[in-house]
């Protein structure tokens, strides 16, 4: 199949790592050994067939929001997977000037079988529900540097993630979650919900001090032992493989 003509949910079963432009790729079912699983497809500018770093560059805003989309269990990605892209080269490039030009690719460093899709095709309405509570908070972008070189970065992160929790806490609340799933959900709200006072007294610090220790404070009530129960009791992943689970799938570094 020519790689244009490629949709999410595709797998292919090879793909060479010096040729991010192959003018075609065999496509198999993904419950068949696969190196690569489509998930999206992104409009990269240019009048010339790019660099694969250029092209990788400016097709990740995109795939990155197809990827959240795709996958919504950013625990269920394995360590082995980074994004990547495929895309036209040289040659045929002026031909799809307009289009969508680069081709949002889950790339395995070794054969793997399953699909990575996690969506509404293959989540239960409670998993679903769980996890678009949970990724309130995980979209939350931490800033770089430390905490007292940047305080007002900082500052603006906690009241972020203190509006995040808040959500998720209601969203925790309003379902009628399966007997199972009642105890470690009732845990989860509740080590949130003792944080919460922490982000805000953080986000309305006046000194670097007071700052660390209510950051400190607050990401000790974060629930990662109350969400592994409530994954269990809901039949999600349990082990988060990429442990920087607020961001989105990056060049070369995979992480969920």
């Amino acid at each position: 199949m020519t790689t244009d003509r490629l949709q999410p949910g595709d797998c292919i079963d090879q793909l060479r790592s010096d040729d991010p432009t192959p003018a075609e790729v065999h496509v198999l079912p993904c419950d068949q050994p696969h190196v690569a699983e489509v998930f999206g497809r992104t409009y990269v500018d240019g009048r010339e067939s790019p660099s694969h770093d250029d092209a990788l560059n400016a097709a990740t805003p995109g795939c990155s929001r197809d990827a959240r989309a795709y996958n919504l269990d950013r625990w269920s990605i394995p360590r082995t997977v980074r994004l990547d892209v495929v895309y036209p080269g040289a040659k045929s490039w002026d031909r799809y000037v307009g289009g969508d030009h680069a081709t949002c690719l889950f790339r395995s460093s070794e054969p793997r079988t399953g699909t990575l899709r996690r969506d509404i095709s293959n989540l239960t309405s409670d998993q679903l529900g769980y996890l678009k509570a949970v990724n309130n908070v995980d979209d939350v972008a931490s800033p770089g540097g430390k905490p007292g070189d940047e305080p007002g970065e900082y500052r603006g992160w906690a009241g972020n993630m203190a509006g995040a929790i808040e959500e998720e806490v209601r969203a925790l609340k309003s379902r009628d979650w399966p007997a199972g799933a009642n105890q470690p959900v009732s845990a989860l709200i509740a080590d949130l919900s003792e944080g919460l006072p922490h982000w805000r007294a953080a986000e309305h610090s006046t000194d670097p001090a007071s700052l660390l220790a209510e950051l400190d404070a607050a990401n000790s009530h974060l629930g990662q032992g109350s969400a592994k129960d409530v994954r269990a009791s809901l039949g999600l992943a349990t082990e988060n493989e990429n442990p920087s689970a607020g961001d989105v799938p990056a060049v070369g570094d995979l992480t969920t």
